[in-house]
Parts: C-alpha cells; structure tokens; sequence
C-alpha cells in the first residue's frame, strides 16, 4: 500500500510528454487522473445539493474530455468551475498527503484511485451522470 501512494505522489511530480492536462506545468497521468475521478465520485455520492452533484459529475466529463485531447491543457490556465474543482482536488491530496487533514490518511489517496478506475460520465437527457463499473 505504501508503494502505491508513494507511487502516485511520485507520479504529480514525474514529467512525461504524452501527458494531455497539466497543473503548474506538471502532468497529470492516468493514475492522477483516476484518483481525481474516484474523489469527485465519493463526494457527489456523499452531497446533499443536487446542484453540486451535477456539477461534480460535469467536472468529470470535463476532466475525461481534455485528458483524451490531443492538445496539451494547462488547468492552471483555464478559470472555469471545473478546473476551479480540480485545482481544489489537488490542493487537498497534498494536504492528505502531508498530514494535514487528521480525519484521513494517505491510503484514501489508493481508495480513491481504485474507486476511480471504475468511474465514467455519460451523458443521459443532455446531462451528465456518473457511472460506476461493477468490480
């Protein structure tokens, strides 16, 4: 477990050219990518607000979207409510990462990514909803 979460840390720091979303220059791989969608998924299922859950479910789709673009996509860069949530998302994960939230640890980083290998967003009457795979 700890390799995983040493792994994942390691991986928001590593550099790669075939990455398509990038935050201060570094790339986002498809295991940061995962974790992020396993983290929007637990919080639209534990919000209250309707309106939240739809705009944590946009964000994926989002997410999805520019990852599987050909243009590279700085979030830094871009202002929207989307990007605004995954720049939050990233600021938390260190925070976990260093500590700083007593209420969880590092491993919920791995929960996080394993729950977001089986997250996708479909578009359903021209909304977007999250989809769970089963295991």
């Amino acid at each position: 477990m700890k390799k995983l979460i040493l792994a994942i840390i390691l991986c928001f720091i590593s550099v790669s050219a075939s990455a398509k979303v990038t935050y201060g220059g570094h790339p986002f791989m498809g295991i940061h990518i995962d974790t992020l969608k396993g983290h929007l998924y637990h919080a639209a299922h534990i919000a209250k607000n309707k309106r939240m859950k739809q705009t944590l479910a946009d964000t994926v789709a989002w997410l999805d979207i520019k990852h599987k673009s050909k243009k590279v996509f700085e979030i830094g860069d871009d202002h929207s409510v989307e990007s605004q949530i995954i720049q939050g998302a990233v600021g938390f994960f260190r925070e976990i990462e260093k500590g700083l939230v007593p209420e969880l640890d590092a491993s919920m980083l791995e929960r996080w990514y394993f729950l977001g290998m089986r997250v996708s967003a479909k578009k359903v009457n021209g909304k977007w909803v999250l989809d769970l795979k089963e295991k």
